[in-house]
């Protein structure tokens, strides 16, 4: 299946920066929770967490509006339609500074009343909603970073976009620990770090369009609505895969918070921590995979989309795996850098084992929504999406532990994301990819929009 070399050198050249580039980015989270948790304290470590599906809600809308366009783009690339590529590039960018800017003001002029909708108890409302507030303050700027790191990718700059990460990335940690340990910033400093690490990613991303590397120009645009349509639904399937971790987290942040307490909070965010190096991988490889599949799609190259498909398969079952193996062994030593009361550490470690195994077979069902989302088929992508991270999920992490007990708490996500991968297996027997190109309905929908 792997034996053709120069599709593999394609994997390879877009794959490997967008995995590096999601690690690091992913890592920098990482680096944020051990900062805050170790600098700042436990209650600002579950201030964080619970301020997470608000910045996770703003990352969905932006991935919607950027992946939604960048697929539409790759799509038009493959078919040399250079002209109806730069309209949706320029109609995402719209749409993404509209976005930007509304969640700035839902964020400074509403953090109190978003912190208590996602659970702050009065202890930990005051440095949860100072959280949201510093951090809806640079919207436009991680936005605006999602936005160019998917398009300057989609349109052959992979090495770039990954520059435009680690710069990112790199800059937030060291603010991370310049305004938490040196300047006493507290929680808030964690915000502004975050921030400025985006405005700088955003600055490297730019010299993609200011030196016109690839296709893609900055100019003058009429307005589309149906192009706005299409870039909103091509990425709601995007939506629902980023809005699925803050609403995993959500629902169990309620759950534990009742049978838990506090305590059992600041012991699930460690976990969430040490997850996202593994989420970091998944949406890398599907990311790097996405231009290489929608390219080939708009070039009706089927074996080629065949084959990038099935090396998606492989490469996350595989990693997810050994990711999943390598936790359990360093799980209890690990969770310590983000838990400074051990006798936490049992508890945080019996989750990760369980939460942690959900997501091998989640690994996979990201190839699958990368898959469908890319040739088009965002119908698919959404059921898949919707299945996994909200249907299912948010049902069994309420309904599981009120009718077996506590000791199923770890269960959901696990049943959820399995049920959903045999969900995305029947899906995908029932249409080749050869149907899927020969469909006419795709090319209606195309002269509907032009």
């Amino acid at each position: 299946m792997l034996g053709n070399k120069e599709n593999n050198k394609q994997i390879l050249r877009y794959v490997l920066p967008s995995v590096s580039a999601m690690i690091v980015s992913f890592t920098y989270n990482m680096v944020d929770g051990m900062f805050v948790g170790q600098g700042v304290g436990p209650s600002a470590l579950a201030s964080v967490n619970l301020a997470m599906p608000f910045t996770q809600i703003m990352t969905g809308i932006a991935s919607m509006l950027a992946i939604g366009g960048a697929t539409a783009m790759a799509i038009y690339k493959g078919k040399e339609d250079t002209k109806r590529a730069n309209q949706v590039f320029l109609t995402s960018t719209l749409l993404v500074i509209i976005a930007g800017l509304f969640i700035t003001g839902v964020g400074l002029f509403a953090s109190t009343h978003i912190a208590r909708l996602f659970g702050a108890t009065e202890l930990l409302l005051g440095q949860t909603a100072t959280y949201i507030k510093w951090y809806s303050l640079f919207s436009i700027f991680f936005t605006a970073s999602i936005l160019g790191n998917a398009f300057v990718r989609n349109d052959g700059s992979p090495e770039l976009a990954f520059w435009g990460m680690i710069v990112g990335a790199l800059s937030n940690i060291f603010l991370d620990w310049l305004f938490i340990f040196p300047l006493q910033m507290g929680i808030k400093g964690a915000a502004i770090a975050s921030g400025l690490g985006q405005l700088l990613s955003c600055l490297v991303l730019a010299c993609h369009f200011l030196r016109k590397k690839g296709i893609l120009r900055i100019e003058r645009f009429s307005v589309n609505v149906k192009q706005c349509r299409e870039v909103i639904v091509c990425g709601l399937p995007e939506f629902v895969i980023q809005i699925s971790q803050p609403m995993t987290i959500f629902c169990y942040n309620l759950v534990i918070l009742h049978y838990l307490g506090e305590s059992g909070l600041t012991a699930f965010a460690g976990v969430t921590y040490m997850m996202v190096i593994m989420l970091g991988v998944f949406f890398g490889i599907s990311q790097g995979l996405q231009p290489l599949i929608g390219t080939s799609f708009g070039r009706r190259e089927t074996h080629k989309v065949n084959y990038y498909f099935r090396a998606g398969l492989l490469i996350n079952l595989i990693l997810s795996t050994l990711l999943y193996s390598i936790y359990v062994l360093i799980g209890p030593y690990a969770l310590k850098l983000f838990i400074t009361d051990n006798t936490l550490i049992p508890l945080a470690y019996t989750a990760l084992k369980w939460y942690g195994l959900a997501y091998i077979p989640a690994a996979i069902n990201i190839i699958y929504i990368t898959y469908f989302l890319s040739i088009r088929k965002s119908g698919q992508a959404f059921w898949i999406s919707c299945s996994r991270g909200i249907v299912l999920n948010c049902l069994l992490i309420f309904t599981l532990p009120a009718l077996f007990g506590i000791k199923l708490i770890w269960l959901p996500l696990l049943i959820a994301e399995s049920l959903t991968l045999i969900f995305a297996m029947l899906l995908k027997k029932r249409k080749s990819t050869k149907k899927i190109i020969a469909d006419r309905t795709e090319d209606r929908l195309e002269k509907r929009i032009s």
